[in-house]
């Protein structure tokens, strides 16, 4: 069931990009340069279902579009100090919808009750279902974006006798208007109660179900604040010092409406703010549907504090022990600024937005597809468990990265050179979201004895996840000789953190009493990557040591040919095993679990198989309903998947069709060879039948034609 399933009459994929480049340059005597450019970009693209007509599952519609424009001043206030100055707008729109948006509701004639389907076509599509193991309906979740990004810079470079001194600032101003959310819902078969998932999916028992009746817009707006000074610092012949700091602010997101929400952790409340819009319909929800839940209303219009503490000083230094030999290091301190796109989902609460979540009994079904029964959404709401988004504190700092490198350079021969590097960072205060509704693992049911029973999940976005990362790395580049040029690279690496990402990979950690359980191999940790860019011009036409005689058009025929290329040789990134969150009972959704680990999980490569990639004996499922009272013992990130080897390579030829005009022909094959690339294999041990099985494959050779004249 895992791999045989052939479908015909699938719509293609296809993709259509249109873009605009303009540039206008004014000189205004030998001071003054000024530039002006816009961009324009639009982008359609149709992926194909996996599931084929009428439910056209998967698939996806999506339509972009986007603008730039900027306006620079350079002036030369004197011969040792100049001006430069620019001002900036970008505007990015999109929308995501189903292939049956618009077109075909399948949810509602379903018998499925209180979507976003019902209300808005956007949202029409076929039930979303999970059954692991099978391939059942599921959609992408429709949305829609619009940011809007304002940008002013200034900076002055003065040069004084040994040192260079430059300073600057930068401001910005982010607006952005989103509409995302879970979609319908969802229906989840996973507990097993008649002995097999799909026994209960015929029989309708689900493990889980989620809705959304109504959603809010996350529309946000930010303001960014950075200055710096830096002197580059001709110490001696031999030596450079290069000095830095730089200081950064971002104001709170401020939310249409003031709908940011907070959540006291030690009394359990949920704290809105007393310019929010919706002031009255929170307080009838809080009052007439849901009083066990208790809310407290603040003076602050942001549900936290800016953070005003980011100084990040900077230092590097070169060595040239000989003309042709250097050597390198630096160390900088950096800031993240929070996401904002993801920081405006604390708005996302009942009653604003209405997404009840049932999680049904581990042993004993007591839930349906609709289990709210005839009831409204927000009457449903006045017993199914709650979701929140909220800041829990209001102490918000950036993620702060330091970083470090030394390297040695050295020149053998004309234009060859040889690099040698070590790298190193460590991060703190990484924004996460993290699910603090959790139990000690157990038996019995999970909701009712969660540390708040009225909320599914409290989700917050927090700020305590680290990352560690050591590389050293060989680089050799052969600069153009003979027509022949090549760089290439290869970096031995280790890359660890609690969470690789603020979304999903955030719930790593599997023991709520450890949050560092979760710490491991970041999900893009590459042990060994190998990379090499070369170009090569054909030894023909004028000039060259071939074919380099004869009329003006035979000489235009051989002259300008080339062929260039990219290798990447990399290993494989890690995965971690998986199996039913109710199997240890710490949480009702949106947390990790894993199993026991009774041997390495890995298989030598000559061992291993698309059938067998991972060894299937070295995991053991948790008894149900978490009766065995613990967590599993796998770690996070154990397990490695296929590696890369991958060649793209390009012909092309550049002519000269009088002065100021060119013609470029480009013919460009990526995965040239047509190796075999294979995707990540199952690794969920409720689905024993694509547990350990490689089912996908990245894309096969693509060729592409290009055209291009330049006048």
């Amino acid at each position: 069931m895992a791999r045989n399933f052939i479908f015909n009459d699938v719509p293609s994929g296809r993709e259509t990009r249109n873009n605009t480049v303009t540039r206008i340059d004014y000189n205004k005597g030998e001071k003054d340069v000024l530039f002006g450019r816009y961009l324009f970009n639009q982008e359609t693209a149709l992926s194909p279902p996996r599931l084929p007509a009428p439910a056209n599952s998967g698939g996806t519609d999506f339509k972009l579009r986007a603008q730039g424009a900027s306006v620079h001043w350079n002036r030369v206030l004197s011969p040792t100090l100049i001006n430069n100055a620019s001002l900036g707008w970008m505007r990015y729109r999109n929308q995501l919808a189903t292939l049956n948006s618009f077109k075909k509701d399948h949810v509602t004639p379903a018998g499925i009750t209180n979507t976003l389907a019902a209300v808005d076509p956007l949202f029409w599509a076929a039930p979303a279902l999970t059954i692991p193991g099978y391939l059942v309906p599921t959609e992408t979740t429709p949305n829609y974006r619009t940011t809007n990004n304002f940008q002013l810079q200034e900076s002055l470079l003065w040069n004084k006798g040994s040192h260079t001194f430059k300073a600057g600032g930068d401001i910005r101003m982010v607006r952005q208007w989103m509409f995302y959310t879970g979609g319908n819902g969802s229906t989840e078969f996973r507990n097993r109660y008649a002995g097999d998932n799909v026994a209960d999916f015929l029989l309708g028992v689900p493990s889980l179900v989620t809705k959304t009746a109504r959603a809010t817009q996350w529309n946000t707006q930010a303001k960014y604040l950075g200055v710096y000074i830096q002197d580059d610092w001709k110490a001696t012949s031999k030596l450079t010092v290069n000095i830095g700091l730089r200081y950064e602010i971002e104001s709170a997101a401020k939310q249409s409406g003031d709908n940011g929400l907070g959540f006291d952790v030690q009394t359990g409340e949920i704290i809105v703010s007393k310019y929010i819009r919706d002031l009255p319909l929170i307080e009838s929800f809080y009052r007439d549907i849901r009083r066990d839940v208790r809310y407290r209303i603040t003076s602050h219009r942001a549900p936290y504090n800016a953070d005003i503490n980011n100084f990040g000083p900077r230092i590097g230094l070169a060595y040239a022990l000989r003309p042709t030999f250097a050597i390198r290091a630096g160390y900088g301190i950096y800031y993240a600024a929070p996401e904002i796109q993801g920081l405006a989902s604390s708005n996302d609460f009942a009653p604003i937005s209405l997404r009840p979540i049932w999680t049904a009994d581990p042993v004993r079904p007591d839930i349906t597809y609709n289990p709210e029964g005839a009831t409204s959404a927000e009457r449903a709401l006045a017993t199914a468990p709650l979701t929140v988004f909220p800041f829990i504190s209001r102490n918000f700092p950036y993620g702060k990265i330091q970083q470090w490198n030394l390297s040695i350079q050295k020149q053998l021969g004309s234009g060859f050179v040889v690099e040698t590097m070590y790298q190193g960072s460590s991060g703190v205060n990484l924004l996460i979201y993290d699910n603090i509704n959790n139990r000690p693992p157990g038996p019995g049911n999970v909701q009712q004895t969660l540390r708040w029973p009225a909320f599914a999940r409290v989700q917050n976005a927090d700020v305590w996840a680290r990352s560690w990362y050591h590389g050293a790395a060989v680089k050799v580049e052969q600069r153009l000789r003979h027509g022949f040029s090549y760089l290439a690279a290869y970096t031995f690496s280790k890359n660890l953190d609690d969470a690789s990402a603020w979304g999903g990979d955030g719930r790593a950690w599997t023991d709520p009493a450890n949050r560092r359980s979760g710490k491991g191999p970041s999900s893009y940790d590459a042990r060994n990557r190998f990379s090499a860019a070369f170009e090569y011009m054909l030894p023909f036409g004028p000039g060259r040591p071939l074919l380099n005689s004869g009329g003006a058009l035979a000489q235009r025929a051989v002259s300008g040919w080339g062929v260039r290329g990219i290798t990447v040789f990399q290993t494989g990134l890690p995965q971690s095993p998986s199996m039913n969150l109710s199997r240890q009972g710490t949480c009702s959704l949106q947390c990790t679990a894993r199993p026991d680990r009774i041997g390495a999980g890995n298989l030598p490569k000559d061992v291993r198989t698309a059938d067998r990639f991972y060894d299937v004996d070295a995991f053991r499922l948790l008894a149900l309903g978490g009766a065995d009272r613990r967590i599993g013992n796998a770690g996070r990130n154990i397990l490695n998947s296929a590696g890369i080897n991958n060649f793209d390579l390009g012909v092309f030829k550049n002519t000269m069709i009088r002065e100021g005009h060119s013609l470029e022909f480009r013919w460009e094959m990526f995965n040239a060879w047509n190796h075999a690339q294979f995707g990540a294999a199952g690794v969920n041990m409720e689905a024993p039948a694509a547990f350990g099985r490689v089912t996908s494959t990245l894309p096969p050779r693509i060729m592409q034609f290009v055209l291009k004249y330049a006048f």
